[in-house]
Protein backbone atom coordinates (compact mmCIF):
# COMPACT_ATOMS: atom_id res chain seq x y z
CA UNK A 1 0.00 0.00 0.00
CA UNK A 2 1.34 3.25 -0.95
CA UNK A 3 2.32 5.98 1.80
CA UNK A 4 -0.32 8.77 1.22
CA UNK A 5 1.40 10.89 3.57
CA UNK A 6 2.55 14.09 2.77
CA UNK A 7 5.71 15.62 3.05
CA UNK A 8 6.27 18.36 5.88
CA UNK A 9 5.87 22.31 4.61
CA UNK A 10 8.55 23.98 6.08
CA UNK A 11 7.75 27.30 7.75
CA UNK A 12 8.30 30.49 5.16
CA UNK A 13 9.85 32.89 7.61
CA UNK A 14 8.32 36.21 7.31
CA UNK A 15 10.39 39.28 7.46
CA UNK A 16 8.91 41.23 10.81
CA UNK A 17 9.41 44.77 11.13
CA UNK A 18 12.26 45.10 13.65
CA UNK A 19 14.43 43.74 9.89
CA UNK A 20 12.23 45.57 7.85
CA UNK A 21 13.59 48.53 9.83
CA UNK A 22 16.72 47.77 9.98
CA UNK A 23 17.09 47.57 6.44
CA UNK A 24 15.31 51.18 5.67
CA UNK A 25 18.18 52.69 8.55
CA UNK A 26 20.69 50.43 6.14
CA UNK A 27 19.51 52.03 3.09
CA UNK A 28 19.20 55.43 4.55
CA UNK A 29 22.82 55.41 5.71
CA UNK A 30 24.16 54.77 2.42
CA UNK A 31 21.97 57.75 1.15
CA UNK A 32 23.03 60.26 3.65
CA UNK A 33 25.20 62.63 1.98
CA UNK A 34 22.26 62.48 -0.87
CA UNK A 35 20.28 65.72 1.09
CA UNK A 36 23.71 67.49 1.92
CA UNK A 37 24.58 67.39 -1.58
CA UNK A 38 20.95 69.06 -2.61
CA UNK A 39 21.42 71.51 0.17
CA UNK A 40 24.58 72.94 -1.61
CA UNK A 41 23.42 72.97 -5.00
CA UNK A 42 20.47 75.15 -3.68
CA UNK A 43 22.70 77.38 -1.74
CA UNK A 44 25.19 77.34 -4.58
CA UNK A 45 21.86 78.37 -7.30
CA UNK A 46 20.75 81.06 -5.23
CA UNK A 47 24.13 82.82 -4.28
CA UNK A 48 25.49 82.61 -7.82
CA UNK A 49 23.36 82.72 -10.99
CA UNK A 50 25.97 80.90 -13.18
CA UNK A 51 26.55 77.82 -10.69
CA UNK A 52 23.59 76.14 -12.38
CA UNK A 53 24.66 76.84 -15.61
CA UNK A 54 25.90 73.98 -18.82
CA UNK A 55 29.35 75.16 -18.59
CA UNK A 56 29.94 75.72 -14.57
CA UNK A 57 28.34 71.90 -14.16
CA UNK A 58 30.58 70.38 -16.99
CA UNK A 59 33.78 71.90 -15.34
CA UNK A 60 32.92 70.72 -12.06
CA UNK A 61 33.10 67.20 -13.64
CA UNK A 62 35.43 67.71 -15.39
CA UNK A 63 37.64 68.68 -12.13
CA UNK A 64 36.08 66.27 -9.64
CA UNK A 65 36.76 63.11 -12.67
CA UNK A 66 40.37 62.56 -11.23
CA UNK A 67 39.41 62.49 -7.93
CA UNK A 68 36.48 60.39 -8.11
CA UNK A 69 38.79 57.65 -10.00
CA UNK A 70 41.05 57.86 -7.28
CA UNK A 71 38.64 57.15 -4.54
CA UNK A 72 37.46 54.43 -6.47
CA UNK A 73 41.02 52.83 -6.66
CA UNK A 74 41.19 53.90 -2.74
CA UNK A 75 37.64 51.98 -2.24
CA UNK A 76 38.76 48.82 -3.81
CA UNK A 77 42.00 48.54 -1.85
CA UNK A 78 39.68 49.55 1.61
CA UNK A 79 37.57 46.56 1.05
CA UNK A 80 40.21 43.43 0.99
CA UNK A 81 40.78 45.20 4.65
CA UNK A 82 43.86 46.90 3.56
CA UNK A 83 44.85 50.95 2.41
CA UNK A 84 47.10 52.40 -0.01
CA UNK A 85 48.18 56.00 1.06
CA UNK A 86 50.62 56.23 -1.66
CA UNK A 87 47.78 56.98 -4.34
CA UNK A 88 47.90 60.35 -3.54
CA UNK A 89 51.97 60.51 -4.94
CA UNK A 90 50.75 58.13 -7.42
CA UNK A 91 48.78 61.04 -9.16
CA UNK A 92 51.89 62.90 -9.10
CA UNK A 93 54.49 60.38 -10.09
CA UNK A 94 53.04 59.15 -12.93
CA UNK A 95 52.45 62.11 -15.35
CA UNK A 96 55.47 63.76 -14.49
CA UNK A 97 57.11 61.01 -15.91
CA UNK A 98 55.02 60.61 -19.01
CA UNK A 99 56.29 64.11 -19.64
CA UNK A 100 59.74 63.81 -18.83
CA UNK A 101 59.48 61.01 -21.71
CA UNK A 102 57.95 63.12 -24.41
CA UNK A 103 60.08 65.82 -23.68
CA UNK A 104 63.53 67.45 -25.01
CA UNK A 105 66.54 67.57 -22.96
CA UNK A 106 66.37 71.11 -23.78
CA UNK A 107 62.73 71.17 -22.14
CA UNK A 108 64.27 69.41 -19.39
CA UNK A 109 63.08 66.59 -20.28
CA UNK A 110 64.81 62.98 -20.60
CA UNK A 111 65.53 63.68 -24.28
CA UNK A 112 63.65 60.48 -25.36
CA UNK A 113 60.92 62.43 -26.79
CA UNK A 114 58.24 59.77 -27.33
CA UNK A 115 55.10 60.10 -28.66
CA UNK A 116 52.47 61.16 -26.26
CA UNK A 117 50.71 57.86 -26.54
CA UNK A 118 53.29 55.51 -25.50
CA UNK A 119 53.80 58.24 -23.01
CA UNK A 120 50.39 58.05 -21.60
CA UNK A 121 51.12 54.15 -21.49
CA UNK A 122 54.15 54.85 -19.79
CA UNK A 123 52.06 56.55 -17.13
CA UNK A 124 49.70 53.64 -16.37
CA UNK A 125 52.55 51.29 -16.36
CA UNK A 126 53.90 53.69 -13.72
CA UNK A 127 50.68 53.40 -11.37
CA UNK A 128 50.80 49.67 -12.10
CA UNK A 129 54.63 49.34 -11.37
CA UNK A 130 54.13 51.22 -7.69
CA UNK A 131 50.90 48.94 -7.17
CA UNK A 132 52.33 45.80 -7.79
CA UNK A 133 55.70 47.15 -5.60
CA UNK A 134 53.54 48.29 -2.52
CA UNK A 135 51.52 45.24 -3.00
CA UNK A 136 54.29 42.77 -2.90
CA UNK A 137 55.62 44.02 0.19
CA UNK A 138 52.32 43.95 1.77
CA UNK A 139 51.19 40.72 0.69
CA UNK A 140 53.91 38.83 0.00
CA UNK A 141 55.87 40.20 2.90
CA UNK A 142 53.88 40.73 5.39
CA UNK A 143 54.31 44.07 6.03
CA UNK A 144 51.92 46.54 7.69
CA UNK A 145 50.22 48.44 4.89
CA UNK A 146 50.26 51.49 6.71
CA UNK A 147 53.56 51.81 6.86
CA UNK A 148 54.82 50.53 3.53
CA UNK A 149 52.44 53.14 1.93
CA UNK A 150 53.30 56.17 3.78
CA UNK A 151 56.61 55.25 3.08
CA UNK A 152 55.71 55.27 -0.23
CA UNK A 153 54.12 58.18 -0.63
CA UNK A 154 57.48 59.84 1.00
CA UNK A 155 59.63 58.60 -1.61
CA UNK A 156 57.55 59.45 -4.41
CA UNK A 157 57.29 62.65 -4.15
CA UNK A 158 61.29 62.78 -3.07
CA UNK A 159 61.58 61.38 -6.70
CA UNK A 160 59.07 63.55 -8.28
CA UNK A 161 61.44 66.46 -7.33
CA UNK A 162 64.33 64.87 -8.34
CA UNK A 163 62.76 64.00 -11.64
CA UNK A 164 61.84 67.48 -12.41
CA UNK A 165 64.39 69.18 -10.54
CA UNK A 166 61.43 71.25 -8.70
CA UNK A 167 60.42 72.60 -11.88
CA UNK A 168 57.08 73.01 -13.78
CA UNK A 169 57.21 71.24 -16.90
CA UNK A 170 55.95 72.81 -20.19
CA UNK A 171 55.76 72.33 -23.87
CA UNK A 172 53.83 68.91 -23.87
CA UNK A 173 51.97 68.00 -26.87
CA UNK A 174 48.30 68.94 -27.25
CA UNK A 175 48.00 64.75 -27.28
CA UNK A 176 49.17 64.30 -24.13
CA UNK A 177 46.26 66.12 -22.27
CA UNK A 178 44.02 63.80 -24.90
CA UNK A 179 41.24 62.84 -21.56
CA UNK A 180 40.84 66.38 -20.35
CA UNK A 181 40.74 68.51 -23.01
CA UNK A 182 38.90 66.12 -25.99
CA UNK A 183 35.03 65.96 -25.56
CA UNK A 184 31.79 64.12 -26.47
CA UNK A 185 28.29 65.47 -26.06
CA UNK A 186 30.32 68.37 -24.97
CA UNK A 187 31.47 66.13 -21.58
CA UNK A 188 35.26 65.92 -21.26
CA UNK A 189 35.99 62.27 -21.32
CA UNK A 190 37.88 62.47 -18.08
CA UNK A 191 34.24 62.38 -17.16
CA UNK A 192 33.24 59.27 -19.29
CA UNK A 193 36.62 57.09 -18.28
CA UNK A 194 35.21 57.76 -14.77
CA UNK A 195 31.77 56.58 -15.13
CA UNK A 196 33.14 53.74 -17.48
CA UNK A 197 35.38 52.55 -14.34
CA UNK A 198 32.68 53.00 -11.69
CA UNK A 199 30.10 50.68 -14.30
CA UNK A 200 33.04 48.18 -14.42
CA UNK A 201 34.04 48.15 -10.93
CA UNK A 202 30.09 48.09 -9.64
CA UNK A 203 29.23 45.10 -12.19
CA UNK A 204 32.57 43.43 -11.05
CA UNK A 205 31.69 43.93 -7.23
CA UNK A 206 28.29 43.01 -7.72
CA UNK A 207 27.91 39.94 -10.17
CA UNK A 208 31.63 38.35 -10.74
CA UNK A 209 33.36 36.08 -8.64
CA UNK A 210 36.60 38.03 -8.17
CA UNK A 211 34.09 40.87 -6.47
CA UNK A 212 32.73 38.81 -3.84
CA UNK A 213 35.96 37.29 -3.08
CA UNK A 214 37.30 40.95 -2.49
CA UNK A 215 34.52 41.10 0.29
CA UNK A 216 35.02 38.07 1.68
CA UNK A 217 38.82 38.96 1.55
CA UNK A 218 38.10 41.48 3.71
CA UNK A 219 35.67 40.09 5.33
CA UNK A 220 38.02 37.42 7.12
CA UNK A 221 41.42 36.20 4.76
CA UNK A 222 41.78 33.13 6.60
CA UNK A 223 38.26 31.86 6.17
CA UNK A 224 38.39 33.20 2.23
CA UNK A 225 41.55 30.65 1.92
CA UNK A 226 40.12 27.79 3.54
CA UNK A 227 37.27 28.51 0.61
CA UNK A 228 39.92 27.83 -2.38
CA UNK A 229 39.93 31.71 -2.82
CA UNK A 230 43.78 32.41 -3.41
CA UNK A 231 43.99 35.47 -1.13
CA UNK A 232 47.19 37.02 -2.32
CA UNK A 233 47.19 36.55 -5.44
CA UNK A 234 43.83 38.62 -5.68
CA UNK A 235 45.16 41.09 -3.00
CA UNK A 236 48.22 41.78 -5.12
CA UNK A 237 45.78 42.37 -8.36
CA UNK A 238 44.43 45.01 -6.28
CA UNK A 239 47.09 46.76 -5.43
CA UNK A 240 48.12 46.88 -9.01
CA UNK A 241 45.02 47.71 -10.12
CA UNK A 242 45.16 50.92 -7.90
CA UNK A 243 47.57 52.02 -9.37
CA UNK A 244 46.64 51.82 -12.43
CA UNK A 245 43.20 53.83 -11.97
CA UNK A 246 45.59 56.91 -10.20
CA UNK A 247 47.55 56.81 -12.91
CA UNK A 248 44.98 56.97 -15.16
CA UNK A 249 43.23 59.72 -12.92
CA UNK A 250 46.54 61.77 -13.25
CA UNK A 251 46.31 61.80 -16.89
CA UNK A 252 42.91 62.92 -17.21
CA UNK A 253 43.19 66.11 -14.80
CA UNK A 254 42.45 69.08 -16.42
CA UNK A 255 45.01 70.77 -14.01
CA UNK A 256 47.77 68.25 -15.25
CA UNK A 257 48.08 70.60 -18.48
CA UNK A 258 50.44 74.08 -17.43
CA UNK A 259 48.82 75.93 -20.21
CA UNK A 260 45.37 76.43 -22.03
CA UNK A 261 45.35 74.12 -24.71
CA UNK A 262 42.51 74.43 -27.06
CA UNK A 263 39.18 71.67 -27.01
CA UNK A 264 38.43 69.55 -29.13
CA UNK A 265 35.16 68.21 -29.89
CA UNK A 266 34.24 64.77 -31.23
CA UNK A 267 30.70 63.78 -31.95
Amino acid sequence: MADTKAPPVMPVKVPDARSARTMLLRRARELALVPALLLLMVLGAVLNDSFLTERNLISILGASAALAMVVLAESLVLITGKFDLSLESVVGIAPAVGALLVLPAAQSGWGTELPAVLALLAVLAVGAAVGAFNGILVVKFKLNAFIVTLAMLIVLRGLLVGATKGKTLFGMPDSFYSLATTTFLNIPMSVWLAAAAFGVVGFVLKYHRIGRALYAIGGNADAARAAGIRVERVMLGVFVVAGTLAAAAASSRPATSARSAPTRATT
